[in-house]
């Protein structure tokens, strides 16, 4: 594992194997859409996507979700759908949980959205079962590439 520095301060985490043909580079940060940093150069492109040699229509997804960290073990090529649903849970939402909203009578409804479509998944009196529930479906919909209310820490493990 090597470092990149990167201009502006910080670096970014590459494999050994990768660093002789990118550090050549001058790469900086970037705040994609999430507000996750990445690492850009020159027209744009992305470090991961150097790294992992991918075309366009391609995707990478970034495992830990760390823009920076662009270690092989770390990238995986993927959908755009499988790319969307690594993401945390969204500031400024009625819920403290991913996938979860409250209705104006009190009650949480729990939603996930799958190849386009909203899904309802139930609606709970208890806003932790929702957040449940969310993560079953995930699991169901989304396999590795599911980003749980448990693995963001928002709920407890079981």
């Amino acid at each position: 594992m090597k470092t990149i520095p990167l201009t502006g301060g910080g670096y970014a985490i590459v494999d050994d194997e990768d660093y002789e043909r990118v550090s050549a580079c001058k790469w900086w940060t970037q705040k994609g859409k999430g507000g996750c940093l990445y690492a850009v150069r020159s027209r744009g492109q992305l470090l991961h996507r150097e790294i992992m040699r991918v075309g366009p229509g391609q995707f990478v997804d970034h495992i830990n979700r760390d823009g920076l960290d662009n270690r092989k073990a770390n990238l995986r090529v993927c959908t755009n759908a499988q790319n969307m649903a690594n993401q945390a849970k969204r500031k400024g939402t009625s819920s403290r949980y991913k996938g979860v909203h409250v209705t104006a009578s009190g009650k949480y409804v729990a939603t996930i959205e799958s190849a386009g479509t909203i899904l309802h998944l139930g609606t709970f009196r208890e806003e932790e079962r929702a957040a449940r529930q969310y993560d079953r479906a995930a699991r169901v919909f989304f396999g590795n590439f599911a980003r749980t209310n448990e693995m963001l820490g928002l709920l407890p493990l079981r």
